[in-house]
């Protein structure tokens, strides 16, 4: 369950599609939460039950939340959404 108020450094565990990557201890992250998503490689250590990829609370502004992603994407940016859409998404705190 997510605390009523995010603040800059929080972890949050939040469910992603997780496949084999190129190496053993890679991992090939798809995440999509509306219209946003988020597509890379992640190390290992940043999943867990091979369903929940880690991410942390990089900015918050209202209801709106910036989470970065420790990890390789093509697209090499913040991913942005709204607390309440983390909620429905089954985002858990770490």
């Amino acid at each position: 369950m997510l605390k009523s108020k995010l603040k800059v450094g929080d972890e949050l565990w939040i469910p992603a599609e997780i496949r084999l990557g190129p190496f053993a201890d890679e991992r090939r992250v798809y995440l999509k939460i509306d219209d946003n998503e988020w597509l890379g490689f992640v190390n290992e250590a940043e999943i867990r039950d091979n369903k929940l990829l880690r991410v942390t609370v990089l900015a918050t502004k209202g209801d709106s939340v910036v989470l970065g992603i420790r990890g390789i994407s093509p697209h090499g940016r913040p991913f942005k959404t709204q607390r309440e859409t983390l909620i429905e998404h089954g985002a858990i705190a770490s």
